[in-house]
């Protein structure tokens, strides 16, 4: 705890209150403290407030959706010539599980090509 305060150009006690949450955390601190520990800030903000849950930090399905966030925005907003209004709770369902159902099928395919090819006869 003293070796990250210290390489975060703050007091022990001072990481303590943000660690408890007893100071908010600034932007440049997460930033400065991800960097020291080695995680990407990005992503741990989303796993833990947008999932609610820590541990999804790790998950393969967290990467995917994080690496295709900024191509469909830069997609929508140069093809979208009208303002973009928020989704009603059926269509964000409906989406989601089309988008969720999409990738898992993505994902069976890869496998099954895989263990096909695993397969093939020696020579």
């Amino acid at each position: 705890m003293a070796e990250i305060a210290s390489l975060a150009g703050m007091s022990r006690r001072q990481l303590g209150r943000l660690l408890d949450g007893q100071k908010p955390l600034r932007l440049v601190d997460l930033k400065r403290l991800s960097a020291i520990v080695g995680i990407d800030a990005a992503k741990a903000v989303i796993a833990i407030e947008v999932i609610g849950d820590w541990s999804a930090y790790d998950e393969p399905v967290l990467e995917i959706l994080i690496r295709m966030l900024a191509p469909v925005f830069k997609k929508v907003d140069a093809s979208a010539d009208f303002p973009m209004e928020p989704l009603s709770v059926a269509a964000e369902e409906k989406f989601t599980s089309w988008l969720a159902d999409i990738l898992i099928t993505n994902q069976k395919q890869i496998r099954q090509r895989r263990d096909e090819f695993i397969k093939l006869p020696t020579l």
